[in-house]
């Protein structure tokens, strides 16, 4: 029998979905536990993962990273789906909630979610210039959105987080931003540097 807190956790991505019927559908695990399907282009499209990765056996073990990435990984282990969701919310490297142990492969690098009320995923830093796609995220070229880490991860520097977000705003969108913020018809506009 699952805990209270994952019993919680359990029933929370079907809370999700009832709050927006719209953008989402259900789908079940093995053992009966509702997972979200978000449509495409849904605002919940891309927050989750979705697909098994293969059709073997579930994933019985990863390396669960604290929130952001940064200390050492513990590794852990679960034989069941009761098992995988007392571990609380997981993100895998896409940014993505980690549904169920059958949408990754064994050893696969999971990060914890925030466990401090008021706190958010954190993206993990891994190394300076590592890119990263930003699953289900298309910015205003049409093209996917991608973070890139500008600060090296650990150390004293990287403290708060530096990522460079390409394909964000197309160039239209970005000179947009430029006119309204030197706009006369801004109160606040800034003075050209």
């Amino acid at each position: 029998p699952m805990n209270a807190s994952a019993e919680k956790i359990a029933t929370a991505n079907s809370d999700t979905c009832a709050a927006n019927d719209a953008s989402c559908s259900e789908h079940s695990t093995a053992t009966g536990r509702k997972l979200i399907s978000p449509e495409a282009g849904s605002w919940t499209d891309g927050f989750y993962t979705t697909k098994a990765v293969s059709d073997s056996q579930s994933s019985t073990h990863a390396l669960l990273y604290p929130n952001g990435g940064d200390g050492e990984p513990e590794l852990a282990e679960f034989a069941t789906d009761a098992d995988f969701i007392s571990l609380g919310r997981l993100y895998n490297d896409h940014g993505q909630i980690v549904q169920s142990p059958s949408h990754f492969v064994n050893g696969t690098a999971l990060y914890r979610g925030p466990t401090r009320p008021g706190t958010h995923f954190q993206w993990p830093s891994v190394r300076v210039g590592y890119k990263r796609p930003v699953t289900g995220l298309v910015g205003g070229t049409g093209v996917q959105v991608e973070l890139e880490t500008l600060t090296e991860p650990g150390t004293d520097t990287s403290d708060p987080r530096v990522f460079y977000v390409h394909n964000f705003l197309s160039p239209d969108e970005a000179q947009a931003f430029v006119d309204f913020s030197t706009s006369d018809d801004n109160p606040y506009k800034m003075a050209p540097s």
